[in-house]
Parts: C-alpha cells; sequence; structure tokens
C-alpha cells in the first residue's frame, strides 16, 4: 500500500501536491483521514483527483504562500531581534580571570591552535645581555611599573620614533568573538611599537608561578583588534620566564605560535627584532624611510593578524544584516521560505522529509519564487 505522499503525487499536480502535502506534514490527523478515503476500493481514480481538489479547496488558508510571504521590513526586525538577543546573552569576561580550561573552550569556538616553537627556532640570533630586574618584594607590581618600563627602555635601546609606555592604568580594551559568544576585557601593562603604535604588549608578574599563559592569549585576541600592526604578547617575570605569543599563518591557516624562552637575552633580541619590523610596516603606512637594518627571523616572518571566520556553514543565512538592505524581494522571500522550510524539517517525520526537502528545493539559489506560491 502506497504512503499518502505518494498517492498525492499520482493524483495531482506538481503545484497542488505540494500546498496538500505541505498542510499534511503540519497535520497529522488530517493525513490518516485522507489516507483512508482514498485507499477505499470502490473510488476510480478521476474520483480520487476530485477528492483530492475539494479536500484541497476546503484546506485553511495558511499554507507556505501566508506562512513564508513576509515583508522587507518584518525579516529586517527579526534579524535585528535575532542579533540583539544574541548581544545580550554573551558572556563578558576579564581576560585576568580566564582559565586555561575557558581559553581553551574559546579558542575551540573560533578555531585556532597552538604552534609550539623552541629556541632554537629563533637561532642564530645575537642575545641582548641584560641584568634581570630587582624587585621590591614587599610592594605591589602595579607601584614599581614606571621602574620596569624604564627598565625595557634601557636594554632595547629602539631607534628614534619609538616608545615604550606603562599602560597598566591606561588602556583597556575589548573584543567581541561572536563566534564564542564572548566578549573580552581588559589591557596589558606595558606598550611598545613606532610612534605610539603599539605592536609588542607586556604583561609583568613579580614572580614566574604568577604568570598566566591564559591571560595572555586573552591580551593577544585583545591587542591584536586594536591596531593594524601585527601583535607579540610577552609574558614574564623580568627575570628567567619569557613566555612570547602571537598569531602566525601559511596559506589560510592560522594558529597562535608559543615560546617558552627561558632566556632573558634571547628574549630581548626576538623581542627587539619584532618591534624593528612592525616599524618598517609602519613607515610603509606613513611613507616615511627608515635608517636601521632588520635580520631576518623566519618563526617572525609568517606572523599575522588574526581573522574571525564569524560565519558558520549552518547558520550562515542567519548572518545576512550586512547585505540584506541590498537584497531584493526574491531573495528575502526566498531565504526566508529556506529557514522556515528547514525548522519544520527538524520537527516532521522522517518518511515525510524528502518531500519537504523537495519545497526546500523549490526556493533555490536562483532566487525565482516559486509559481505555486505567487
Amino acid at each position: 500500500m502506497s504512503g499518502i505522499y505518494e498517492v498525492i503525487d499520482s493524483l495531482l499536480e506538481e503545484e497542488d501536491a505540494y500546498k496538500l502535502q505541505f498542510y499534511l506534514i503540519k497535520n497529522q490527523e488530517a493525513k490518516n483521514d485522507l489516507l483512508s478515503a482514498l485507499i477505499s476500493p470502490h473510488k476510480k481514480e478521476d474520483s480520487k483527483k476530485r477528492f483530492l481538489k475539494n479536500f484541497l479547496n476546503n484546506i485553511p488558508d495558511e499554507h507556505p504562500s501566508n506562512i513564508f510571504k513576509r515583508n522587507r521590513k518584518k525579516v529586517m526586525e527579526e534579524s535585528v531581534q535575532e542579533i540583539v538577543k544574541e548581544s545580550l546573552n554573551q558572556e563578558e569576561i576579564s581576560v585576568s580571570n580566564l582559565s586555561d580550561v575557558r581559553i581553551q573552550k574559546i579558542l575551540n569556538d573560533i578555531g585556532i591552535k597552538f604552534l609550539k616553537l623552541s629556541i632554537d627556532d629563533f637561532l642564530p640570533i645575537d642575545p641582548i645581555h641584560c641584568d634581570s630586574f630587582e624587585w621590591d618584594l614587599d610592594t605591589d607590581e602595579n607601584k614599581q611599573m614606571d621602574d620596569v618600563t624604564k627598565w625595557f627602555k634601557k636594554i632595547l635601546k629602539l631607534p628614534r620614533g619609538f616608545e615604550i609606555e606603562d599602560i597598566h592604568t591606561k588602556t583597556k580594551n575589548q573584543r567581541r568573538l561572536r563566534m564564542a559568544n564572548v566578549t573580552l576585557t581588559g589591557g596589558s601593562d606595558i606598550s611598545m611599537g613606532p610612534s605610539g603604535t603599539g605592536c609588542v604588549w607586556v604583561e609583568v608578574k613579580k614572580t614566574a608561578k604568577d604568570c598566566k599563559e591564559s591571560q595572555a592569549v586573552g591580551e593577544l585576541l585583545l591587542a591584536d583588534d586594536k591596531h593594524v600592526l601585527h601583535t607579540m604578547i610577552v609574558l614574564t617575570d623580568c627575570n628567567d620566564y619569557w613566555n612570547i605569543f602571537y598569531f602566525m599563518e601559511k596559506g589560510s591557516e592560522q594558529c597562535i605560535a608559543n615560546c617558552d624562552i627561558g632566556n632573558r637575552g634571547i628574549a630581548f633580541a626576538v623581542i627587539r627584532q619584532f618591534i624593528l619590523k612592525e616599524g618598517i610596516a609602519h613607515a610603509d603606512w606613513t611613507g616615511k624611510s627608515i635608517n636601521y637594518m632588520v635580520k631576518t627571523i623566519q618563526p617572525l616572518e609568517r606572523r599575522a593578524k588574526f581573522l574571525e571566520y564569524v560565519t558558520k556553514t549552518n547558520d550562515s543565512e542567519d548572518r545576512m544584516m550586512d547585505i540584506i538592505n541590498e537584497m531584493s524581494d526574491e531573495e528575502i522571500f526566498n531565504m526566508n521560505a529556506r529557514k522556515k522550510l528547514m525548522m519544520l524539517k527538524e520537527w516532521c517525520k522522517l518518511d515525510e522529509r524528502p518531500y519537504v526537502d523537495q519545497m526546500i528545493r523549490s526556493f533555490s539559489d536562483d532566487y525565482q519564487t516559486p509559481l505555486m506560491y505567487v
């Protein structure tokens, strides 16, 4: 015995069949009653066709043309409401409070992995020999930040036009990561770069055990969004703990490069070369020339800016607000129809889904409104 949908396909034209099948998917009791009437051995095919036509003419007016034919204003209002709702539900977290588990979840959500580097990857490089910073253990590190900043200036000896600035009370950044549904907030202690454009940001702790890699990764995501230059985060106790983080790319792939250098002289040499390379990029923007030499350090040649891919495959049509004003009425109609039909498909029975798929295909990407719903 054929199912009700096959019977309808055999008796009605495609447009009428779609309308009736859509109605039956939403009205299971009517489907069973209709099937019982159609399988009667006393009804001939012509009689069954007339019966279906009469049934079709008497169903409620709530068929796809009424469900999906929304005007442009309504669609835009719903899209705005969806985005506002998403924003209200978004978590806001300070990078100083990030745990290892939380930052790993964020990285998973945005599709970023680590690439661990060793000190050998940066060789050969001439270390910058220097003494460690002498902390006053009885005074909070924040109150010693001015002295730490002067210490960095003395050791790095950057060319004229580069700045090293204490920003631990000045700069608070914010970045919304849509794919992770989180907003990160916070800042770093020291900023370094050409003409006040930060490219190296330092998070300073008095002891190595106070250094949190999760905080440094969070600061990398924040600082990278602030300026056009590439970004490096340095996590250090200004003694023997030196951990650097920056974005790298190979083709279309991105990652976070991370190296626990453990050698103060080499750490300063790597930091200095990174800053000088970004000085060249800054000069390209301003049209100025440089008067210093930069050595090629291969791991730094692939430094990159982070690009968040905010559109996921399974909800790409939910992210249309940026182009919706340029869409035609036909495009709006078909987009909304496909969305609603895909939602309907989630709760209908398995044997009904092929017919919903047929309806979805009717609203194809050629953006022509099916005649059956005009």
